[in-house]
């Protein structure tokens, strides 16, 4: 890695360039144990350009992360195998109240885009993801993302040419089913393109709000598969949702 948070709080990185061009381990930012209140802002953060699913090649890396109130802000998140790997200790010890918010997400290769699980609170808002390869990718892969939860305002664009996993919402304030939670999917727009199959899944939310989102899929062959209204979602409101153009 080229900067630690290690249990450091109260500290901002800001119009910093950051680049770790190493074949093997290529981590620019990673954030461990309890580090909180720390922010990144107006950086450029640069990974080793590469189609391997290794946390060692995260451009931004937290595991068994259990910091809160960390943001991550109008920076340029550049290539490696994942741009963002944001996984807590597990679904009662998480990470809690992390925003991301305002980032251009660009990966010629990469595996994912964000991948984040065992969070509470979190905030993935008015982000740009760019992406265009032949290789298999996931773009958004969130897993037991708890209480409060807000995806809204991004904007994908993401060509694959084998398996996409355009969109993978599970187990959304599943743990706690807290109905004070805000828990909202809006205003997003989502194109993915591929020539093999193509999955969008939002399954197993509670009290989510899913409103006013475009959800783009052009297969050309393979199969397609869009699920995001009401795939084992409970007390769930849906409205103005073009899943298919």
């Amino acid at each position: 890695y080229v900067i630690h948070f290690d249990d450091a709080n109260y500290i901002t990185l800001a119009h910093l360039t950051l680049i770790n061009n190493h074949s093997s381990y290529g981590t620019v930012v990673h954030f461990e144990g309890t580090a909180s209140y720390d922010t990144i802002r107006n950086c450029v953060l640069k990974g080793y350009t590469t189609t391997s699913s290794s946390t060692d090649h995260s451009v931004l890396y937290a595991y068994g992360f259990t910091g809160q109130h960390n943001v991550i802000i109008n920076n340029k998140i550049q290539e490696g195998g994942t741009s963002i790997y944001w996984r807590g200790s597990g679904t009662t010890t998480c990470a809690t109240a992390t925003t991301f918010h305002g980032n251009l997400i660009t990966n010629t290769k990469g595996y994912y885009g964000i991948y984040a699980y065992y969070n509470s609170g979190l905030s993935f808002n008015n982000n740009n993801l760019q992406r265009s390869s032949t290789d298999q990718y996931r773009s958004a892969y969130m897993y037991y993302s708890d209480n409060d939860f807000s995806f809204s305002n991004n904007t994908f664009r993401v060509t694959a040419g084998s398996t996409l996993y355009g969109l993978q919402l599970y187990y959304i304030n599943y743990t706690s089913q807290n109905p004070a939670a805000t828990v909202v999917f809006e205003n997003n727009d989502l194109e993915f393109n591929n020539t093999s199959t193509t999955y969008a899944r939002l399954a197993y939310a509670y009290y989510l709000h899913n409103r006013n989102n475009i959800v783009s899929i052009k297969s050309t062959s393979g199969s397609t598969y869009s699920q995001l209204l009401n795939y084992y979602c409970y007390y769930t409101q849906a409205k103005n949702i073009r899943p298919l153009t």
